[in-house]
Formats: structure tokens, C-alpha cells, sequence
């Protein structure tokens, strides 16, 4: 583990002993995982180009929203309160905000569009997927370490599928673009 990874292991494990501390990150995971009910735009699965692109989109969909329960029975089990934060705290939206394309398809789109943007959001899922799945490993890790074994599990599996989401949202990118757009 690098410098950056032994501060962040440090960081997590320092803030799984305090329950409020805990709970305060563990609301921010749910928010995120939330986010997706907040917004139009999330897992467009009508308008992907194959069965099996749509069935992926209604899966991650329903596990994000599963996700968000995980860490509310998390909370729980702390004895933390769930809070709701507001958009401009959700990490989410600030990836939004720094993502030069819309990815909201409209119903006139083209398909060639439609994949453009359809792409374009499995980008931005691949994004958040690959950075919540790294933290959620420090995160695992300090609630073993801390004897949060009942949070770990909830965490562990998120995790689980954090990791699945951030390899097939970037193997999609791939499919639904062309080499060179899709490495850019």
C-alpha cells in the first residue's frame, strides 16, 4: 500500500471508532447510492441498443436501491440516524457537473446519439463505481479491523457489486463506441 492508501486505511479505521463519525460517512455512501431515484437521467435501460445492455441497467438500477437499504439497516445498527444531505454534498453530482456531455437521451435522439450519450453515462457509472468501490475496501477493511464485523457484511456486500459495476460499466463504453471516442 502506497502513501495515499495508508492515510486513507488510516482515515477509515480512525473514523469507524467513533459512531457518529461512522454514521455521518456511512449517510454519505447512502446518498450516493440514492442519487440515482433523484434524478431522470440514471440507467437509461429503454433505450439500450441490446436486451442484454437493458438487463444490466435494470439490474444496477434495483442494486443500487438495495444498496441504499444495506447502509440504512448499517445505520441501524449503529444507532445513527439516516440523513438526507443535500444534491450539492452527493459526489454525484460534482462528477455531473464535470462531465462535459448530457448523457439525458430524448425520445427524437437518433440511435447513433443514443449510443453517444448512452455511453457517455456508462462513463460516468464507471467513474463513480471505480471510486466508491476504492473506498468501500478501506472502508470493509476498518470495520473488520474495529470490530464492526455487523457493518463489514453490509459493506462487503456492496462492495461485491461496486466491483462488478465498475467492469462492465467500462467493458460498455467500449462496445457502445468507437475505439478511439471510447479511449477518449
Amino acid at each position: 500500500m502506497g502513501l495515499v492508501g495508508g492515510i486513507k486505511a488510516s482515515w477509515h479505521r480512525a473514523l469507524v471508532k467513533d459512531p457518529v463519525v461512522h454514521g455521518w460517512v456511512l449517510n454519505l455512501y447512502r446518498v450516493g447510492e440514492r442519487y440515482p431515484k433523484t434524478v431522470c437521467d440514471y440507467f437509461p435501460s429503454r433505450f439500450a441498443p441490446t436486451p442484454e445492455l437493458a438487463e444490466k441497467l435494470t439490474r444496477h438500477r434495483e442494486e443500487e436501491a438495495r444498496h441504499e437499504s444495506v447502509f440504512e439497516r448499517a445505520l441501524e445498527r449503529l444507532g445513527q440516524p439516516v440523513v438526507d444531505f443535500p444534491a450539492d454534498d452527493v459526489f454525484n453530482h460534482h462528477v455531473r457537473a464535470f462531465t462535459a456531455t448530457s448523457f439525458a437521451i430524448d425520445e427524437g435522439d437518433s440511435p447513433a446519439v443514443r449510443r453517444r450519450k448512452l455511453a457517455h453515462f456508462m462513463a460516468h457509472a464507471h467513474f463513480l463505481e471505480s471510486r466508491i468501490a476504492r473506498s468501500l475496501r478501506y472502508h470493509h477493511e476498518a470495520c473488520l479491523a474495529g470490530g464492526r464485523t455487523d457493518v463489514a457484511r453490509g459493506v462487503a456486500l456492496v462492495l461485491r457489486d461496486e466491483e462488478r459495476h465498475a467492469v462492465y460499466t467500462r467493458e460498455e463504453v467500449d462496445a457502445l463506441l468507437p475505439r478511439a471516442e471510447a479511449a477518449a
